[in-house]
């Protein structure tokens, strides 16, 4: 079906039709399974405090502390596999000026998933050293199953030194990140490099001639991106992991806002020239909004309608 415009609450904005690009497991499983995980992570960092009194020294209950940490990561870590459960209050989008090519807008980077990595890496290095020490003075509290085993102490400090190589590395890679601004006239992806510097790639709406929801692989997931196919050769593609000849890929798996609801209306500005001058409007990150909302209904009572047939 089509897209087609349609006045709804404000007709400042048009009705945009809601497209499920990377479709979500609801199913029960979905949503019990992560719950069990959560709660198994949970029990076992309540079973690490308990393991350790808290006179027992400030090295064993540090490792506590550590080890609980870890498991909490975990726990946040799976519970925010049930995010899709949650109606969403922000749209994940914010109004934003350029200097250079004027109002617009800007996707928002979510950092709690960074927050929750790197304290889940945090605590898996303070155990691992805390597991060691209380092993070099000669207790046990938190290798009870290897009080006299060297091997099994030193496997546990070189953990604790790659979780905190990883974590720092990490963090400096953080501040690195690439953002996607949206404007009237195009969209712009930029890329922040070390002392302050940039790199920017920018795409006119009228050189766009195909966008497509991708994904890119990692060590361990595919992570959604947006790819832009596009006729201008001045366009640079520079980024090995996202970029092909002709086409330059948005990262878009850490921004905050719904990721069908954005390539949605991406599509709509593609095919509608008129209505690109919207992005410049001050209540624009409302109109993602609305069209997640609307969206998400829509597939609800087509759900039901198809468990009726």
């Amino acid at each position: 079906m089509d897209m087609v415009a349609k006045d709804v609450d404000d007709n400042r904005f048009p009705y945009v039709e809601w497209r499920e690009h990377w479709p979500v497991d609801r199913s029960v499983s979905a949503a019990v399974i992560p719950l069990i995980f959560a709660l198994l992570f949970l029990a076992l960092a309540a079973l690490l405090f308990g393991m350790v009194p808290l006179d027992a020294g400030w090295i064993p209950v540090a490792g506590a502390a550590g080890g609980g940490l870890l498991m909490l990561g975990a726990v946040a870590a799976f519970v925010g596999k049930l995010s899709w459960l949650v109606r969403r209050r922000d749209s994940g989008v914010r109004h934003h000026v350029d200097t250079a090519r004027g109002p617009g807008i800007r996707l928002v980077i979510g950092h709690s998933d960074q927050i929750v990595g790197l304290c889940a890496l945090a605590g898996c290095a303070l155990y691992g050293l805390c597991a060691w020490l209380d092993w070099k003075t000669g207790g046990s509290y938190l290798l009870p199953l290897s009080k006299s085993d060297q091997a099994g102490a030193t496997w546990i400090l070189v953990l604790a030194s790659t979780a905190a190589v990883i974590g720092v590395l990490l963090a400096i890679a953080f501040r690195w990140m690439i953002t996607v601004e949206i404007y009237p006239a195009g969209v712009a992806r930029k890329t922040a490099l070390p002392f302050g510097r940039s790199r920017e790639e920018f795409i006119r709406w009228d050189d766009i001639c195909v966008l497509r929801a991708a994904s890119f692989d990692t060590y361990n997931s595919s992570p959604p991106m947006i790819e832009i196919e596009y006729s201008d050769s001045v366009v640079q593609s520079r980024n090995k992991l996202f970029d092909r000849p002709g086409v330059l890929g948005l990262p878009i798996h850490l921004v905050r806002c719904d990721l069908n609801s954005l390539l949605s209306i991406m599509e709509y500005l593609r095919d509608h020239g008129r209505a690109r001058s919207l992005l410049a409007h001050p209540d624009a990150p409302q109109w993602f909004l609305r069209v997640e909302r609307s969206g998400r209904k829509d597939h609800r009572s087509r759900g039901r309608e198809g468990g009726v047939g």
